[in-house]
């Protein structure tokens, strides 16, 4: 069996690297995508109209796996504003940990944290958050939470939301591209860039 040694090094370099946090937050919205019950790939279309059948309500599989895909995306908001806190200056480790502020998955907490110009976010995009922040503490893992109090069974699909959703991911990726780097072992910082959906990393900062 392979015997992986851990490198603090590495540690270190990733977890204070914005570029880090935004792929992981790309990743996660791409897996996200694949049960996303309204994303254009998932949409059946009726062979005896010109409009799609509405998807949220005719295909059983991506309903039922609704709380999967807001799992999904809030971690993908999570890795966003974890990724611009860190391209503002604070760091995510210390002395070979997790820094604290970044243990947490209270999304609302690191909304309010990143909250300045440009970046300001309106009333229905703090409730969308703290949406989603309900399901990546339980909702999108487990049946029930820890607290009877918390328990909310109903869940609705709302397609205004999920555009809402994602032009809010938008904003936010693009705002980290725009501030953010990748750095690699020797020290050397590295814009990032977007081309349509694509990010990548660009010239060495100089």
């Amino acid at each position: 069996m392979a015997v992986f040694n851990s490198d603090p090094i590495m540690f270190a370099l990733a977890g204070d690297s914005p570029a880090a946090w935004l792929f992981s937050a790309c990743q996660l919205r791409n897996a996200g995508a694949k049960v996303d019950w309204i994303h254009k790939d998932n949409i059946s279309v009726n062979p005896n109209r010109r409009l799609p059948i509405t998807p949220w309500r005719h295909n059983a599989e991506l309903a039922l796996a609704f709380p999967v895909y807001r799992l999904l995306m809030g971690l993908s908001f999570e890795n966003l504003l974890k990724g611009i806190l860190i391209a503002r200056g604070t760091p995510s480790t210390n002395k070979g940990k997790l820094a604290r502020v970044f243990q947490t998955h209270a999304l609302s907490t690191l909304l309010s944290k990143v909250e300045k110009p440009p970046l300001v976010f309106s009333p229905k995009e703090r409730e969308l958050i703290a949406e989603l922040e309900r399901f990546v503490k339980w909702q999108g893992r487990y049946p029930i939470p820890t607290d009877a109090a918390a328990y909310i069974g109903y869940m609705l699909n709302n397609p205004n939301e999920h555009e809402l959703e994602h032009a809010l991911w938008n904003r936010l990726r693009d705002h980290l591209v725009a501030i953010g780097w990748h750095k690699d072992v020797e020290g050397n910082r590295y814009k990032l860039k977007r081309e349509g959906s694509t990010v990548s990393i660009g010239e060495v900062i100089r």
